[in-house]
């Protein structure tokens, strides 16, 4: 776990980093976010169907809420929306973690949150 995360997470805010110096924005990176972007699609991959309380009260299964938070990233990324959040590392959060998991475990997470019925835990 500790080197998914960490992989993730370092990967997200260097990618951030370049997108911001290219685009000439202002460059704000602190945090983990990139991570736990990354740790919600893995555990999005492993559990698909189990069901959490977002915002601690509507129930709503993890691969809709992976799909929910990765479409309000893109709309605020796209959008350019200037409230200081690092949108474009949260997205490369879930990038990396994707190829992460793709590369290191041999798993497609897309695949394995919307068109498998039951996920294998290796």
């Amino acid at each position: 776990f500790a080197s998914f995360y960490l992989t993730v997470g370092i990967l997200a805010n260097i990618a951030g980093g370049l997108i911001f110096i290219l685009t000439g924005r202002p460059l704000s990176l602190i945090g983990a976010s990139g991570a736990v972007y990354g740790v919600l699609l893995g555990y999005g991959s492993l559990y698909p169907n189990s069901r959490l309380l977002l915002f601690f009260i509507i129930p709503i299964k993890v691969k809709w809420c992976v799909l929910l938070y990765a479409a309000i990233e893109l709309l605020s990324e796209i959008g350019s929306v200037s409230d200081g959040v690092a949108h474009s590392v949260h997205l490369f959060g879930f990038l990396f973690a994707f190829l992460y998991i793709l590369i290191f475990m041999h798993r497609n997470a897309i695949h394995d949150m919307f068109f498998k019925d039951d996920v294998e835990i290796l």
